[in-house]
């Protein structure tokens, strides 16, 4: 997992970085890591546990593979965490297409409840990922196959 910084919306990017975190960088496919509460935390994707990506959360020095967005089955991936790191969007292939889901937890110190899928953005005959969700948690971006390349669309509430 690299970085790369700016110190304002205008300013030029730094040179990317490799995040020297091995509980972040491990030897195993780790990618898509989501930031939360100030960067105090991360949820990224890692196939450390056989060949499919799983939901990893990293915070406070401890490392948990998130166990109800995992699966030894299927692939979990394309994480995006909400700034108070209780409501979490990603794509699963549970469906044999990757389709999104989100769950969510009443507070820091609990544990996610068993994610659900968005139906009225998912499709069974293609793949959506790589979601990103507004602060306000009124806008969703994501990515889809569904035209026959991947394109972007938005869905507003």
């Amino acid at each position: 997992i690299w970085y790369a910084r700016r110190d304002a919306s205008g300013a030029e990017w730094s040179l990317p970085a490799v995040v020297e975190d091995p509980q972040l960088n491990s030897t195993a496919n780790d990618r898509t890591a989501s930031p939360c509460l100030d960067d105090a935390r991360f949820v990224f994707a890692s196939d450390r546990i056989g060949d499919q990506a799983d939901l990893y959360e990293l915070g406070g020095g401890n490392l948990i593979r998130i166990e109800v967005a995992s699966s030894d089955t299927f692939l979990e991936s394309s994480p995006f965490v909400t700034e108070d790191c209780l409501t979490v969007y990603f794509s699963s292939n549970q469906t044999g297409t990757r389709d999104l889901y989100v769950m969510t937890r009443p507070s820091i110190d609990q544990p996610f409840e068993t994610p659900a899928r968005i139906d009225d953005l998912s499709t069974t005959t293609a793949d959506e990922t790589d979601p990103w969700v507004s602060a306000d948690g009124r806008h969703l971006v994501f990515a889809s196959d569904r035209a026959g390349t991947f394109d972007l669309y938005e869905a507003s509430r």
